[in-house]
């Protein structure tokens, strides 16, 4: 059982499946400290249940549950993947490895689909 719930798309197809976070063209740097930051393209409109998000450019529109609203939290406040992944282990009370992977899919969604973006260190 997933600990941590995806990311819900509108749009049904997907185009191919996570492997991990997406990799930084930096020397030496490890992806998973790159502080994350919300892409200018896309607006969000909070509801009940989680966030609504619009990528502008595409129309598409994402529905987030609370967890992965959490993560989106995280990318506006320039959080890192590890730093998302420690307080998903914390508060969800599940251990790191399941939370880094778990949190790793929601982040390389959402950057696959442009609403966020890894800012330099």
């Amino acid at each position: 059982m997933m600990i941590l719930e995806r990311l819900l798309l509108r749009d049904i197809r997907k185009t191919h499946r996570s492997t991990g976070p997406a990799k930084m063209p930096q020397a030496g740097g490890d992806p998973n400290k790159v502080p994350l930051a919300i892409s200018p393209d896309t607006r969000v409109s909070p509801n009940a249940e989680g966030l609504t998000l619009l990528h502008i450019p595409s129309g598409q529109i994402f529905v987030c549950n609370r967890t992965a609203a959490r993560i989106w939290q995280g990318a506006t406040e320039g959080r890192s993947l590890d730093e998302l992944s420690d307080e998903m282990s914390r508060t969800f009370h599940i251990g790191r490895e399941v939370a880094q992977k778990d949190t790793c899919a929601i982040v390389s969604h959402m950057e696959r689909h442009g609403l966020i973006v890894r800012t330099s260190i």
